[in-house]
């Protein structure tokens, strides 16, 4: 920006300067300076400053107090070597700067294309720029400072901040995200009680959410509040509204929640140079080859289709520069480029090779920032780490969890097997048009499991290697930069004329440089610090060296670091993860964060460190090599494994805040999502940088929430060979019989639980043994051992009432009543189950309740009770919502939705399990999707549509086998032999 300085007004007035605050002084002189922001880069007068701070009362002073605090901003505004910031001119003071520096700015910008796009009907386009926009909203703008200017762009800013909130609650309705909007309309509507636009969207959220009496409700309050207190009736689209819900009108039915357009493609590089040839390629620009001559010839065909032909010397010059692109010309002969990507039902895949450095990850990043345009389903960046310095390739399995969770998949759809989950990427790019680049390929095995296999998409593979072996992929070589695209390169980097005045020395830095794009940017940027250097004085160091082009590079950047900023740098070559942010480079270093993003952002200036988005940086893999060779010169072994340690202790502090932070959702939203956001940004970190006994514990309920239950197993595997006493290798055995629980492995489920119990028994932990048989008791009633079960949580029941525990002796009582009830002996189980519900009421136990209550309903609609089992699970769905119970929310809306079939009303039937079956795809709650859809199956063989009854019945029968539910896959197997109207067990 033109003053290097960032403005923040959406809050408290502030100022950053590199990354550093900017003490703006007192309240009238940040007010000064907000009245300067408002018009920035265009001259204020004096008595307007005056009148905007002031008003028409102002003291006689002010305009001498208006000059003296021009003067203060001046000085803590300044620059060293930029122009002056604040100047006067003859038509008044004129603050300048660049309008992308200030966030009001920024914030109308993404609020103005939201609409537009909106308008355009490209709804995930305008949910991306309004969250954008809210993004930027830190509380009340120009806040504490007072005048009229300011005050009056307060109130336009207000609104909108309104204006944003109406339209992110609306693209969420669009986009089926209906509780989110649900929410943020519920608070909306109380703030703004006689905005009718939020009441409508209200109605509408309610509506869709099943709640109608509710929607209608919010429509007769906002009648009455029109009516008492401004005497007006309500608009035009509210009546609408409420007459169309009135008559129960289908098109305002929620449309099926569909994953918007994600983009996950790292920062474009500002400055790329050149490579128009390789771009025209890419970008399907270049016409295919008419003629045997021109086949032959691909470097002129290229020259031609950017524009060279005609131009001799320039068109020699791109031929000679494009000499690697002649077998990608050969390949594209059968095939034109332009076919591959215009959406022809041909999924293509492009491969960029070529040797370290050379720029093959810009390019491809490059291009498919210019496509992404084209691709408007999905645009997708996953790093490969085929030559990342200590680490193995990223598994192809692995690349493929984290692709489909970009898409959207739900964690709990991604299969564990390799095959089954590169299936599903297949089935779930066929109807895409998406964008992949798949970077720092390893080989050809690593890759193809991650190639669609038909479609629109395109795919874009980096790799050092010439991946041949990919038959249907076109191949890209990737060469040095040709002289004039190097040299043009590093005077971008330079950028203060340096480069102008010396084309000698520039020409000979760049050829020392190897002509590789990492290594200029590593000597140009080393030059762009040092203004007292010239380009000669670089060129000498750089023939000094006497090494190749990147070593030479590297040295030299790393030579001319201040000695904090080398110890970091040495010390983050230790980080194993494959990115960081500021708070661990802090914990290497053993400095505070601020200090350690200043010294972060220090190296990102001299292109040691990437950052591929606001927050997160990395290495390019041969810079990671030379950070970790030179520590491992420079720095003693005792002080490695001191860092090491600062940063797995970092890790699994943070993880354990964050950890708690997550339970439960209803509690905190705010929090539980930044705790969230955490995890999933640092889980191979904290993985990677910890031992798997410390880090075990704390991540399971985590790890199993997200349905990364492979990790848990892997950590819970190695955290059982290191357990170091009894009591943690039966934790350990019990985390286990949860993980294999969870994957539907019933079989090590039942000895992980069955090892814990024995353990926990010998060590005297009566509590533990209690859970451990809890767990037990439900394996075997899955697997249909009745008696087994009811043994088991028998046992349970015992020991907690030894213990006093009561929510414990609640939680036997259920399961065992649940257990009778199986096995058809209704009168026990309601014996239990009243006891147990009796016994949680009177404690307040409100999880227990609600388990107690969904049994009894079960067993009341079996009975033929059906209002009573109606009452019960309305009243248990009540307690499992404000416990954050999903999985007993989830059951009871699946019994509601079965016993309104029983009631034959059909549409409150199909709503509720409908979105009980949505609900659990979203929390992967494997068995809450398999009684979902068990019940779906026979509410559609009730209205006579058998096959949608038997698709239903089909998916049950799948996801049952997989997790080893034996009752409920006799259920399945059953319906699709016949017809059943049993609820479910």
């Amino acid at each position: 920006m033109l003053s290097g300085i960032r403005y923040a007004a959406l809050g408290p007035l502030t100022a950053w300067r590199d990354d550093r605050r900017i003490e703006l002084g007192w309240a009238k002189q940040q007010a000064v300076l907000g009245v300067l922001l408002l018009e920035l880069n265009r001259p204020v007068p004096l008595s307007r400053i005056v009148d905007g701070v002031w008003g028409e009362r102002g003291p006689r002073d002010a305009r001498n107090a208006v000059q003296t605090y021009v003067s203060r901003l001046r000085r803590v505004l300044r620059v060293p070597q930029h122009p002056e910031p604040l100047v006067l001119t003859d038509g008044g003071y004129l603050l300048q700067g660049d309008p992308a520096g200030l966030d009001v700015v920024v914030f109308d910008r993404h609020l103005d294309e939201a609409h537009a796009r909106y308008r355009d009907h490209d709804v995930p386009g305008s949910a991306e720029h309004v969250e954008a926009a809210l993004a930027l909203w830190r509380g009340e703008p120009f806040s504490g400072l007072g005048g009229p200017l300011l005050e009056a762009e307060r109130r336009r800013l207000r609104e909108r901040h309104l204006s944003a909130q109406v339209l992110h609650a609306r693209t969420g309705l669009d986009q089926g995200r209906g509780a989110e909007s649900l929410a943020q309309l519920t608070r909306l509507a109380a703030a703004h009680p006689l905005h009718e636009r939020v009441a409508a969207l209200l109605m509408l959220a309610l509506h869709r959410s099943g709640s109608r009496a509710a929607a209608l409700d919010v429509y007769h309050a906002t009648r009455r509040r029109l009516a008492d207190e401004l005497g007006v009736d309500p608009g035009d689209e509210i009546q609408a509204l409420y007459e169309r819900i009135l008559r129960g009108d289908a098109d305002l039915a929620a449309r099926p929640a569909r994953p918007r357009s994600r983009n996950t493609l790292p920062r474009d590089v500002a400055d790329f140079t050149g490579r128009e040839p390789e771009l025209a390629l890419l970008l399907g620009d270049a016409p295919a080859p008419r003629t045997a001559e021109q086949a032959r010839e691909p470097a002129v065909a290229v020259a031609a289709a950017v524009g060279l032909v005609g131009h001799a010397p320039a068109a020699d010059r791109a031929a000679s520069s494009v000499v690697p692109a002649r077998e990608a010309w050969a390949r594209v002969v059968p095939a034109p480029a332009r076919s591959a990507w215009r959406g022809r039902g041909e999924a293509a895949v492009w491969v960029v090779d070529g040797p370290p450095g050379v720029g093959k990850s810009a390019l491809a990043v490059h291009a498919a920032h210019r496509l992404a345009g084209r691709y408007p389903d999905a645009q997708l960046y996953v790093d490969l780490r085929g030559h990342a310095a200590g680490h193995a390739p990223v598994d192809p399995a692995a690349a493929l969890d984290v692709l489909l969770r970009a898409l959207g998949v739900p964690a709990e759809r991604i299969p564990a097997d390799p095959d089954a989950r590169a299936g599903l990427w297949r089935a779930e790019l066929a109807e895409r048009t998406a964008l992949v680049v798949l970077d720092d390929a390893a080989d050809a095995e690593q890759v193809r499991p991650l190639l669609p296999g038909s479609g629109r998409s395109l795919t874009l593979v980096t790799s050092r290697r010439r991946l041949v072996e990919l038959a249907a992929a076109r191949t890209l070589s990737v060469d040095v930069l040709p002289e004039e695209h190097a040299v043009e390169l590093f005077g971008r980097i330079v950028a203060d004329g340096r480069a102008a005045d010396e084309p000698g020395p520039v020409a000979e830095a760049v050829e020392l440089c190897g002509r590789l794009p990492l290594a200029i940017r590593l000597a140009a940027a080393r030059l762009g610090t040092r203004p007292a250097w010239t380009v000669a004085h670089l060129t000498d160091r750089l023939r000094r060296d006497r090494l190749d082009g990147v070593a030479a590079a590297f040295a030299l950047s790393y030579e001319n670091l201040t000695v904090e900023q080398r110890r970091l740098f040495r010390l983050l070559g230790l980080h194993p993860g494959p990115d960081f942010d500021a708070p661990a480079a802090a914990a290497l270093a053993d400095r505070d964060p601020a200090t350690a993003e200043r010294l972060l952002e220090n190296l990102v200036d001299v292109h040691l460190v990437g950052q591929p988005r606001a927050g997160r940086y990395r290495f390019h893999d041969l810079v990671r090599e030379f950070a970790r060779d030179a520590a491992h010169r420079n720095e003693a072994e005792a002080d490695r494994f001191r860092a090491a340690r600062r940063l797995a202790h970092h890790y699994l502090t943070a993880a354990r805040a964050a950890v708690r932070g997550l339970a439960p959702h209803e509690a905190d939203p705010a929090a539980h999502a930044r705790a969230l956001a955490w995890l999933d940004a640092e889980r191979v970190n904290v993985l990677l940088s910890t031992q798997p006994r410390d880090v075990a514990p704390v991540l399971h309920h985590y790890l199993h929430l997200r349905n990364h239950v492979a990790d848990a197993l892997t950590v819970d595997t190695w955290a059982l060979s290191a357990a170091g006493d009894r009591a943690e290798e039966g934790a350990t055995w019990q985390r286990l019989g949860a993980d294999h629980l969870r994957l539907g492995h019933h079989d090590q489920a039942l000895r992980g639980y069955e090892r814990a119990r024995e353990i926990f028994t010998d060590l005297g932990e009566r509590a533990r043994v209690a859970a451990a048989l809890r767990e037990l008791g439900l394996l075997h009633g899955l697997a249909g051992r009745t008696a087994a079960a009811a043994a088991a949580n028998g046992e349970a029941l015992a020991i907690a009432r030894e213990l006093g525990d009561r929510a414990g002796e609640v939680a036997a009582l259920t399961n065992l009543g649940a257990a009778h009830r199986r096995a058809g002996e209704d009168a026990r189980a309601l014996e239990l189950l009243g006891r147990a519900l009796d016994l949680a009421r009177s404690t307040g136990d409100r999880v227990g309740e609600a388990g107690a209550r969904c049994e009894l309903a079960h067993v009341a609609h079996r009975l033929g009770r059906a209002e009573d089992a109606l009452d019960d699970y309305r009243r248990a769905c009540a307690l499992a919502r404000r416990n954050g119970d999903r999985a007993g929310e989830l059951r009871a809306l699946v019994g509601i939705g079965e016993v309104h079939l029983t009631l034959g009303d059909h549409p409150a039937a199909l709503d509720h399990l409908t979105r009980a079956l949505t609900e659990a795809r979203h929390d992967g709650h494997r068995a809450g999707e398999t009684a979902a859809l068990l019940a779906l199956g026979r509410a559609h063989a009730a209205l006579g549509d058998r096959a949608e009854a038997a698709t239903h019945y089909a998916e049950a029968l799948d996801i049952a086998r997989d997790t080893g539910d034996r009752v409920r896959e006799a259920q399945a197997r059953t319906a699709l032999g016949g017809s059943t109207n049993e609820p479910g067990a």
